[in-house]
């Protein structure tokens, strides 16, 4: 088992709890504005993540953590139901709901950059001595 930083593969755990979660609950919001309720009566129109676990803990509970222990970084899935039959008869709602995920991913990339943005302005990060996968800025 590699050198593993337990604090930083707690707070990717939590970063990564928090973003399959993001991301299916835009696919179940925009099927449930589409019409479909499969996902709205399962509960996956939530950002509550216990939601999604509920759902899929191997994805978002076992592998994760194992994954981080092991590499220190998370590995991991989510899912949301939708009724094909729907989406056979709305292939244009379908096609919403398929790029509401992807569109929510794109969202929470724009606002950590304006997090880091606003952070550097403010002096809370600045430019690390190297910049790798895991370290764009550094604090104080």
């Amino acid at each position: 088992m590699p050198n593993v930083d337990l604090a930083s593969a707690f707070v990717y755990y939590l970063v990564f709890l928090y973003s399959p979660t993001v991301h299916e609950a835009a696919h179940a919001w925009a099927a449930k504005l589409g019409g479909d309720l499969t996902a709205y009566h399962g509960g996956q129109v939530s950002l509550d993540p216990r939601a999604h676990i509920k759902r899929e803990p191997i994805g978002m509970v076992v592998l994760p953590v194992v994954s981080a222990l092991l590499s220190g970084w998370p590995m991991g899935f989510a899912s949301a139901p939708y009724d094909p039959q729907w989406a056979l008869r709305h292939p244009r709602r379908a096609a919403w709901m398929a790029l509401a995920g992807p569109g929510a991913n794109i969202l929470l990339v724009l606002l950590a950059g304006i997090a880091i943005r606003v952070g550097i302005m403010a002096g809370v990060f600045h430019a690390p001595e190297s910049v790798n996968f895991d370290r764009i800025v550094a604090g104080g």
